[in-house]
């Protein structure tokens, strides 16, 4: 251990001749080793928005918070963001073509049996 010690001693002083005053990698900042909240809360609210539609526009609105965050702060969660946005817009799109989908279906089955009177009396 006292070798390990001496020669780790050593290696300090020859740097520290050469004008290198740290040899060790530098440690990351406190708030680079967390994940970001909101980047958390748009990963988990765009898994939810595929089943709820309201938690879509929140996943995508949180997941860009979060992204601000991570780029202000230099915190983890890039991803979560990202993934969160990308499911929220898919939930989104989701519900839009459900939608038209449904729409003209109802449109279809009106038109091929009564027609609106049907629906109007």
């Amino acid at each position: 251990m006292a070798d390990a010690f001496e020669k780790l001693q050593k290696t300090v002083e020859k740097h520290e001749k050469k004008g290198i005053s740290n040899i060790l990698p530098p440690s990351r900042s406190y708030e680079e080793q967390f994940h970001s909240e909101l980047s958390m809360l748009s990963l988990i609210l765009g898994v939810f928005g595929l089943i709820l539609p309201l938690f879509n526009v929140l996943a995508v609105l949180f997941g860009m918070a979060g992204l601000m965050q991570v780029n202000r702060e230099k915190m983890k969660g890039r991803w979560m963001a990202i993934t969160g946005i990308s499911l929220g817009f898919l939930g989104i799109f989701i519900l839009v073509a459900a939608i038209i989908l449904g729409v003209s279906f109802f449109q279809g089955v009106l038109t091929q049996f009564a027609g609106i009177e049907a629906i109007v009396k």
